[in-house]
């Protein structure tokens, strides 16, 4: 790969000395990503993200339905549609029901989108690419959810196709590329419809309406793409899901295209969550996330300009006597995910992501236009050994700052030790981690009201007085009254939950 790399950047009269140093940043660019994938299976599947979306394909996988999504206990998951959870059911279907199964279909979609990104840049030089690529890759929100159990991945592959799609459908010389661009386009709609419902179609048309007023004779670009015959293709890919999800669930289309898409967004605190609680954030917040999820580079970008003022107006002056006819393009896909969360107090930092590629697309252009070839790769190889470092360090210590979250930690040493999931109840709540990492066989819950009984071993509790262990969180242990925690003694602690059994004898 590097060899051929190198071969391309000769081919394209490259400087001899670029050359050089761009074999440095493509060595870096590759233990990136290898360090990512390497660690896939080191840490376990944390709670609640995670773990939630890794059980829900493990229950699809295991079940064989795969149309409605479900979380343990039977109970059917509204949320989300299916596209991130096939690629995870499929992943544990092929390796098992372990992080390896569940986290290595979403490498699969971090290149999916990387192949695009490096297509687009590509058609100018292979040392944009390169430049661009490795941009991508060193973004944190990218290089997370590249080994990440969520939705947002599939979400931003299918915004990157859809839109690199259109650019190649109006920009292509021959037929063939008009008509592969086109359908490109159309097909990204629909798996943005099955990745995350209709914010997809915001994320991905926003920026080409953008595109269309941009400039003269881009409109007519626009409008020249076969809309009738496109939208019957999106209805005839998405909509098939979307009637037969309604049909077995009647009730999901109102709760996930009204509540999912209007109230989560505009209610703060919105409490018609059926799956956990909202994410209550300050308005314009997500402003913040974007520039937090594009470190290091939010940071080593703007380093290029100070103190170099001669290099600076070079910079500009190349942009604006030599700017990309896609540039509003990207500049509106960069901001779209920003500008359309601005006003939500309940988001994630991973609702930046499908602007990475645009980010990357624009930082690899504008890195590739500075003359001084030997800074740029040295910051593109900077930013490469930030993340990677910072990586490396996370998830050697991420056990010892309480970055993990699951029920793992417990659970398999006592499974492993002889005890079987039935012996094991959960203090007021069945943690998703728990459930995945029994198969399913854990599922026994005591409420804190119940909890008296069961120290007691009262049969008035049923069947769940019997059981010798007790699984609580570290902070749900500590909130416990003197009394209560007299009469329970900690086998042991691991990533924020706590392993019980009572103190006294049977009784």
């Amino acid at each position: 790969m590097v060899n051929r790399a190198l071969d391309v950047l000769e081919a394209s009269h490259t400087p001899p000395r670029a050359i050089s140093t761009t074999f440095w940043v493509v060595v870096l660019l590759a233990l990136c990503i290898g360090l990512r994938t390497l660690t896939l299976g080191t840490y376990p599947l944390s709670d609640n993200t995670e773990a939630r979306y890794a059980e829900i394909a493990r229950i699809m996988m295991s079940g064989g339905d795969w149309i409605n999504l479900h979380l343990p206990g039977d109970v059917v998951f509204w949320g989300k549609p299916p596209l991130s959870t096939w690629f995870s059911a499929t992943g544990q279907l092929a390796l098992g029901a372990n992080e390896w199964g569940a986290r290595l279909p979403m490498l699969v979609l971090a290149m999916m989108a990387t192949l695009i990104v490096w297509r687009w840049l590509r058609d100018s030089s292979s040392r944009e690419a390169i430049l661009g690529v490795a941009v991508l890759w060193s973004s944190a929100v990218f290089f997370v959810s590249a080994g990440a159990v969520m939705t947002d991945m599939a979400l931003t592959v299918a915004v990157t196709l859809s839109i690199g799609g259109f650019w190649w459908a109006i920009s292509g010389t021959n037929l063939t590329r008009v008509r592969v661009g086109a359908l490109a386009f159309f097909v990204g709609l629909a798996l943005g419809l099955l990745a995350k419902g209709p914010v997809a179609l915001v994320l991905s048309l926003v920026p080409v309406v953008v595109h269309g007023l941009s400039c003269r004779g881009a409109f007519r670009d626009v409008t020249a793409l076969p809309w009738f015959k496109g939208g019957l293709l999106v209805l005839s890919i998405a909509g098939p899901w979307y009637a037969l999800a309604e049909l077995r669930s009647p009730g999901f289309l109102e709760y996930f295209l009204v509540g999912e898409h209007w109230s989560r967004f505009t209610q703060p605190g919105w409490t018609g969550d059926l799956y956990g609680t909202a994410h209550e954030q300050a308005r314009g917040i997500v402003w913040a996330y974007q520039a937090v999820g594009f470190l290091p580079w939010s940071l080593l970008l703007p380093w290029l300009l100070i103190g170099r003022r001669g290099a600076a107006r070079q910079i500009a002056g190349g942009t604006r006597s030599g700017r990309s006819p896609d540039t509003a393009l990207l500049v509106a896909w960069a901001l779209t995910p920003a500008l359309l969360f601005s006003a939500s107090r309940n988001i994630l930092w991973t609702y930046v992501l499908p602007a990475a590629p645009a980010l990357a697309i624009l930082a690899g252009r504008w890195l590739a236009r500075d003359s001084r070839q030997r800074v740029v790769h040295g910051l593109v190889a900077t930013g490469l050994v930030i993340l990677a470092g910072a990586a490396a360090a996370l998830l050697l210590s991420q056990g010892a700052i309480g970055a993990i979250r699951s029920a793992s930690g417990v659970l398999l040493p006592l499974l492993s030790g002889g005890h079987k999931a039935s012996e094991v109840s959960f203090l007021n709540a069945l943690p998703y981690s728990a459930s995945f990492y029994t198969g399913g066989k854990a599922h026994d819950v005591v409420k804190d009201e119940e909890l008296d009984l069961w120290l007691r071993r009262d049969p008035k509790l049923g069947p769940l007085h019997e059981h010798e262990f007790l699984v609580t969180t570290e902070k749900s242990w500590r909130s416990l009254s003197e009394g209560r925690r007299s009469q329970l003694h900690v086998l042991f602690d691991a990533d924020g939950y706590v392993l019980l059994v009572r103190a006294g004898p049977a009784g």
